[in-house]
């Protein structure tokens, strides 16, 4: 839906609010219990937020300030900093100039979540829609694992670059620049199912990418069995294409 603006709209404006140790919930009670560890889209509940928001101003139905904040999701999700320029209103909720510092992953630059109705964050995987511009951004697959539990176990970090659009469950980079070890990847990514690993679409195009053979036993765990093959001797494989699995 469009959103209309009022051509009169009431504007309520706080130079400064300090949140100390509050808690915001959305929960459906009528499902079964959230999974510890694990996050669920019915089953948010933030705990401990504590900043700061300055030039806080409620327009019509938009709510904008400059957010300086700390606090922990249910799944074991740790914000330990987050700065950025907020802007909110029924079918957004923006974060300019980010600088997010989770777990184990430091996010930079922006970040917006799209939706119809705000009652589609109950169904957060299918129908909210991303947007995410990054540079140079830490990412750990260990945070990764809280939305996507089927990549558990996958311990490594990469520096991450490009531009991100679609939902949690279908969503293609645009500008992908990612390096992890001594591997880089760079290209087109679209992938579909994530949060079903073994049955992800991915769809990758570059003109310049090198692994590490090394860099991908996490994921591939065999691949330690050809440590002392002459297989291992190859050290790197560089490739460009369409790559479809």
């Amino acid at each position: 839906a469009m959103k209309v603006s009022d051509p009169d709209p009431f504007i309520f404006s706080i130079r400064s609010i300090t949140i100390d140790n509050c808690d915001l919930r959305f929960f459906n009670r009528r499902k079964k219990p959230s999974s510890p560890g694990v996050f669920d889209e019915r089953d948010i509940i933030i705990s401990q937020i504590t900043g700061r928001v300055r030039d806080f101003q409620l327009k019509g139905d938009t709510l904008r300030g400059d957010v300086q904040l700390s606090c922990s999701e249910r799944s074991g999700f740790l914000i330990r900093s987050l700065s950025t320029r907020f802007t909110m209103h029924p079918q957004l909720m923006e974060f300019a100039d980010l600088d997010l510092v989770t777990n184990r992953s430091r996010l930079r630059n922006y970040y917006a979540m799209r939706y119809r109705r705000f009652e589609d964050m109950e169904y957060f995987l299918d129908k909210v829609q991303l947007v995410t511009r990054l540079r140079d951004a830490r990412v750990s697959v260990e945070d990764i694992a809280i939305f996507a539990p089927d990549l558990r176990g996958i311990i490594q970090e990469g520096i991450l670059s490009g531009d991100a659009r679609g939902t949690v469950s279908n969503f293609e980079v645009k500008g992908l620049d990612l390096r992890a070890g001594q591997s880089r990847i760079a290209g087109t990514y679209k992938m579909k199912g994530l949060i079903d690993i073994d049955h992800t679409l991915i769809d990758f195009t570059t003109g310049n990418s090198r692994i590490f053979i090394p860099d991908l036993e996490p994921w591939v765990p065999a691949l330690r069995g050809i440590r002392e093959t002459p297989v291992a001797k190859l050290d790197a494989v560089g490739f460009k294409g369409k790559f479809n699995c």
